[in-house]
Protein backbone atom coordinates (compact mmCIF):
# COMPACT_ATOMS: atom_id res chain seq x y z
CA UNK A 1 0.00 0.00 0.00
CA UNK A 2 1.34 3.52 -0.87
CA UNK A 3 2.13 5.96 1.43
CA UNK A 4 -0.32 8.25 -0.39
CA UNK A 5 -3.35 6.07 -0.13
CA UNK A 6 -2.89 5.44 4.00
CA UNK A 7 -2.50 9.18 4.19
CA UNK A 8 -5.78 9.93 2.42
CA UNK A 9 -7.03 7.05 4.61
CA UNK A 10 -5.99 8.39 7.88
CA UNK A 11 -7.06 11.27 6.99
CA UNK A 12 -10.65 10.58 6.07
CA UNK A 13 -10.57 8.67 9.35
CA UNK A 14 -9.61 11.55 11.27
CA UNK A 15 -12.39 13.72 9.33
CA UNK A 16 -14.92 11.52 10.41
CA UNK A 17 -14.17 11.28 13.57
CA UNK A 18 -13.78 15.08 14.15
CA UNK A 19 -17.87 15.13 12.64
CA UNK A 20 -18.82 12.77 15.58
CA UNK A 21 -16.92 14.88 18.32
CA UNK A 22 -18.40 17.65 17.09
CA UNK A 23 -21.98 16.85 16.22
CA UNK A 24 -22.17 14.40 18.49
CA UNK A 25 -22.98 16.47 21.61
CA UNK A 26 -25.25 19.15 19.64
CA UNK A 27 -27.44 15.92 18.22
CA UNK A 28 -27.60 14.54 22.12
CA UNK A 29 -28.87 17.75 23.77
CA UNK A 30 -31.61 18.43 20.52
CA UNK A 31 -32.92 14.82 21.68
CA UNK A 32 -33.28 15.73 25.33
CA UNK A 33 -34.37 19.11 24.46
CA UNK A 34 -37.25 17.33 22.52
CA UNK A 35 -37.90 14.93 25.64
CA UNK A 36 -38.44 17.15 28.45
CA UNK A 37 -40.23 20.03 28.89
CA UNK A 38 -37.59 22.81 30.01
CA UNK A 39 -34.37 23.52 27.89
CA UNK A 40 -31.28 25.10 29.63
CA UNK A 41 -31.23 22.60 32.99
CA UNK A 42 -30.95 19.89 30.36
CA UNK A 43 -27.30 21.17 29.62
CA UNK A 44 -26.65 21.35 33.25
CA UNK A 45 -28.43 18.07 34.37
CA UNK A 46 -26.43 16.23 32.30
CA UNK A 47 -23.28 17.61 33.35
CA UNK A 48 -24.02 17.47 36.71
CA UNK A 49 -25.18 13.60 36.26
CA UNK A 50 -23.18 12.01 34.51
CA UNK A 51 -20.18 14.86 33.59
CA UNK A 52 -18.73 15.80 30.32
CA UNK A 53 -18.79 11.70 28.52
CA UNK A 54 -22.72 12.17 29.08
CA UNK A 55 -22.67 14.29 25.84
CA UNK A 56 -21.00 11.60 24.03
CA UNK A 57 -23.71 8.41 24.90
CA UNK A 58 -24.15 6.00 21.88
CA UNK A 59 -20.99 7.85 19.99
CA UNK A 60 -18.76 4.84 19.89
CA UNK A 61 -20.63 3.16 17.48
CA UNK A 62 -20.61 5.94 15.45
CA UNK A 63 -16.67 6.65 15.86
CA UNK A 64 -16.53 3.37 14.23
CA UNK A 65 -18.76 3.88 11.64
CA UNK A 66 -17.98 7.31 10.81
CA UNK A 67 -14.12 7.27 11.10
CA UNK A 68 -15.11 3.95 8.03
CA UNK A 69 -17.16 5.31 6.19
CA UNK A 70 -15.08 8.59 5.77
CA UNK A 71 -11.74 6.67 5.16
CA UNK A 72 -13.16 5.09 2.06
CA UNK A 73 -14.75 8.19 0.79
CA UNK A 74 -11.25 9.77 0.75
CA UNK A 75 -9.64 6.87 -0.65
CA UNK A 76 -12.33 6.29 -4.05
CA UNK A 77 -12.89 10.20 -4.35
Amino acid sequence: MSSEKITRIAAGTIAGWSIVTGGQPLDYLKTQYQTRDHHLPAIKEIYRDIGLIGFYKGASSLYLFAGLVTALEFETF
